[in-house]
């Protein structure tokens, strides 16, 4: 997924999908698929929160569905270029 953190020392299985906006805590042992803005820690991982509220959860996941290649960072990466 997008926007994705992994802990430190965390180990991710072959074939297992990390939501976007998750979380995986530092030594996480992650064996099965991680949902979406979940916060999850432990051997095995498992959620213990979500990221954000509900609103802010609505907010992120539309962020993260626009298209860089649109908006501010877009006019910025061209000046760069």
């Amino acid at each position: 997924g997008r926007d994705v953190w992994v802990g430190a020392g965390s180990i991710v299985l072959a074939g297992v999908t990390i939501g976007d906006g998750a979380i995986i805590g530092a030594g996480s042992i992650v064996t099965s698929d991680v949902p979406s803005m979940v916060v999850a820690v432990g051997v095995p991982a498992r959620k213990i929160k979500f990221r954000f509220d509900d609103a802010d959860r609505r907010i992120h996941a539309r962020f993260l569905a626009r298209d860089p290649a649109e908006g501010a960072y877009a006019d910025r990466l061209q000046q760069v270029q």
